[in-house]
């Protein structure tokens, strides 16, 4: 803990340079050197740190502008209103009961089916420097609602009519992949022309994305630096440089954070829209 406190008044302070008051007792420790590769792991890493502050700083009002028009985006295409936040099934079934009656189809009942068992894998809490590129997967970001129509009519236009729902739909509805439209032969239904037709529509979840936590400088450094901060910042000046510029950002840093938490959400929300709108 000691010294720690002594490392962490070398990154405060900016200096390199500490009275230890225990100069006797540290005079006879040994401090190891830095490899060739290790040396040039920890710049890697120690860069990367900075550069990752230094332009989250530089390209804060740029990133604010982009989670603007991403605003823009969302409320052009209405994809909130295609794939709401609530189930609205309800809203639904007459939006579908409406544009079947204009299609001339027969509607029978609307009936729901139990979601697939698709493993649920939680959003994380929070994220780590190197999750930096994590993208959020389609089961934390949507619920899926299947169901399925008992619709009667000329196979064709039944067709036809599912075809046209991207277009003339608000709310968001895809057929099954497999046999989607099944022709039904029963005491009650005996006619050719009546079918059930296997679909659903999604719905975003209320979900945030996980909390990025960069990690700090001294956390890339070997123990034996952390202990010996004056010996390390004279064996390594630029290593050391990098580690007190880094740690000298990092406060501007962290705050814009969450920007970026919210644009790649919302980019990962747009991703799914649009490979569910588009032919």
């Amino acid at each position: 803990m000691k010294h720690f406190k002594i490392f962490s008044l070398y990154l405060v302070g900016l200096t390199l340079t500490i009275r230890v008051s225990t100069r006797l007792a540290t005079a006879s420790i040994e401090v190891p050197f830095l490899s060739d590769s290790q040396r040039s792991s920890l710049r890697h890493h120690l860069e990367n740190l900075y550069n990752e502050f230094d332009l989250l700083i530089r390209n804060k009002k740029v990133d604010e502008a982009d989670l603007v028009k991403q605003g823009r985006t969302v409320t052009a295409l209405k994809i909130y209103e295609r794939i709401p936040f609530s189930p609205k099934l309800k809203e639904l079934e007459k939006e579908i009961r409406l544009s079947a009656k204009k299609a001339k189809i027969q509607l029978q009942p609307f009936q729901l089916r139990e979601s697939s068992h698709r493993p649920l894998i939680p959003m994380p809490k929070t994220l780590t420097f190197q999750d930096g590129y994590f993208r959020p997967k389609v089961s934390q970001l949507v619920q899926e609602h299947p169901f399925q129509l008992h619709v009667s009519g000329p196979l064709h236009e039944i067709e036809a009519w599912t075809r046209s729902w991207k277009e003339n739909l608000m709310r968001l509805v895809e057929l099954e992949r497999v046999e989607a439209i099944q022709r039904v032969t029963t005491k009650n239904h005996s006619s050719s022309e009546y079918y059930v037709i296997r679909a659903q529509t999604f719905q975003f979840k209320k979900t945030e994305f996980p909390k990025i936590i960069p990690p700090q400088a001294a956390d890339y450094l070997p123990q034996w630096a952390i202990k010996n901060p004056e010996s390390f910042s004279r064996q390594e000046p630029i290593l050391w440089d990098l580690v007190v510029r880094s740690e000298k950002i990092r406060p501007a840093a962290l705050p814009l954070y969450p920007t970026r938490g919210k644009f790649l959400l919302e980019g990962a929300r747009i991703d799914f829209f649009l490979s569910k709108a588009t032919p």
